[in-house]
């Protein structure tokens, strides 16, 4: 059975569990969530915003649904090697799309900060997944979304009031544990932060065993007037692991947005970051680093939509590819027509290792004002062979010398991460990283200096 055919019955089976929901808001919302997936299908690369994505293993590996708690964990399974170390904060767990109250920790418990689980947020808080859940996303044209909506079982819900500094960051953890069969989970987050408020918000995900897992996600943040988010994401998982995630981001008056994306592991993964600046002053930071190998695939879509005048945003993208891996940039800034006096800025870098490693990267400008500074730039190529000259002059090995290289253009990406335990982590990963590859030196002497 077709993959389209088997979520159309996935769909069917779910809603049999969903009990006294048929009569709700987001019951009819699945609904009409279905009914688009069904009518867009699965992209392939005549879509254009897909062109470079093959979605082959949708077809070639038979999933299965997870719709239901993982009832009993793995001997070998200890939660604590999935914790961020030296980490203080929130931290909720969910296996298999399913909160974990079991493997969670919840620190803050202020009576006006909601730290929740969608499944509980349904009942307790039905006026918020009413008056938020879908309200940006783009069902219509993101076919992954309009399944999310429709299958999600479960995901995080964040609620900072109004003048409220939410000094421990909040961590999602997401892990999917298939058990003798290869399951698709989906999770929805919803975060909002109030008026004049921070937040630190902090995704990782992982996959265990020998079973494949397909991970799609949506992460929905409302940024009000006046307040400050920083929105870090971690993907760092096996050759089993396939993912594909929406974060669609809402900015006030003078909002401010960090987020940081680093990719360093999983078959398949695709990440689209889209905000829009929809009151003037607003700020947006998108930054990225992607280091892949073997014959990972790592797909990056942003869009920064400028809708109103005074704001500035400012996109900076890094890739090291190796291997046979390929590696997807698409950075599109939009500037509406009452959009004057914006400031948006977006680069792309990219390294090669092999010869067969390939680089896809697509910068857009669509302009619709006359008074604004816009710019974008891509480049690609291999290590500069003068610098590693320069290093062998003095007695460095080659091997060594091309890991001083690598760090220095990925470390203005990591160190945009203001946590200081997840920072700490990803330099060990990408450490770990750069001794483990056998780092493919090509002797073509580049054209340009990366």
């Amino acid at each position: 059975m077709a993959i389209k055919e088997k979520i159309t019955d996935f769909f069917e089976k779910y809603t049999q569990t969903l009990n006294g929901e048929k009569d709700t808001y987001l019951f009819s919302l699945r609904e009409k969530s279905i009914k688009l997936f069904q009518e867009l299908g699965i992209p392939t690369l005549k879509n254009e915003e897909w062109k470079y994505t093959k979605l082959n293993f949708l077809n070639s590996i038979d999933f299965e649904l997870s719709n239901s708690p993982l009832k009993t964990m793995p001997d070998n399974f200890q939660i604590s090697d999935y914790y961020i170390d030296n980490f203080e904060g929130n931290i909720l767990v969910f296996i298999n799309g399913f909160f974990s109250d079991q493997f969670s920790r919840i620190i803050n418990t202020k009576d006006d900060l909601i730290i929740s689980n969608l499944n509980e947020a349904k009942a307790k808080y039905p006026d918020i997944i009413q008056n938020y859940l879908s309200k940006y996303t783009d069902e219509n044209n993101n076919p992954f979304t309009a399944l999310n909506t429709a299958l999600s079982n479960d995901g995080a819900v964040i609620i900072i009031p109004e003048n409220s500094v939410s000094n421990l960051p909040i961590h999602f953890l997401f892990i999917n544990l298939p058990d003798n069969k290869n399951i698709i989970t989906n999770t929805r987050n919803i975060i909002i932060v109030d008026s004049n408020s921070k937040a630190q918000i902090i995704e990782t995900n992982h996959s265990i065993g020998d079973y494949s897992s397909f991970h799609n996600s949506v992460t929905e943040i409302f940024i009000k007037q006046n307040a400050d988010v920083e929105y870090y994401k971690f993907q760092n998982e096996t050759n089993n692991a396939y993912y594909i995630g929406t974060t669609q981001i809402y900015q006030e008056r003078d909002s401010k947005l960090l987020s940081t994306t680093i990719s360093l592991g999983g078959k398949f993964i695709r990440n689209n970051l889209n905000s829009i600046l929809d009151g003037e002053n607003g700020e947006a930071y998108f930054n990225g680093l992607y280091f892949i190998g073997n014959e990972d695939f790592v797909d990056n879509h942003t869009l920064a939509d400028h809708a109103k005048p005074h704001c500035n945003s400012n996109e900076n993208y890094k890739g090291i590819i190796d291997g046979k891996a390929t590696a997807v940039f698409n950075g599109k800034i939009m500037v509406r027509p009452y959009a004057q006096k914006t400031n948006a800025y977006q680069s792309n870098k990219n390294i090669l290792l092999s010869e067969d490693a390939t680089i896809n990267t697509k910068p857009q400008l669509e302009i619709f004002a006359d008074d604004v500074k816009c710019s974008h730039g891509a480049t690609s190529g291999f290590l500069n062979r003068d610098a590693i000259f320069y290093f062998r002059a003095r007695g460095i090995d080659e091997k060594t010398a091309q890991s001083y290289l690598l760090n220095s253009f990925s470390s203005d990406i990591i160190e945009t991460i203001r946590n200081d335990s997840l920072r700490d982590l990803i330099k060990s990963e990408v450490a770990k990283k750069l001794s483990m590859n056998d780092l493919y030196f090509c002797s073509i002497l580049e054209s340009n200096k990366i």
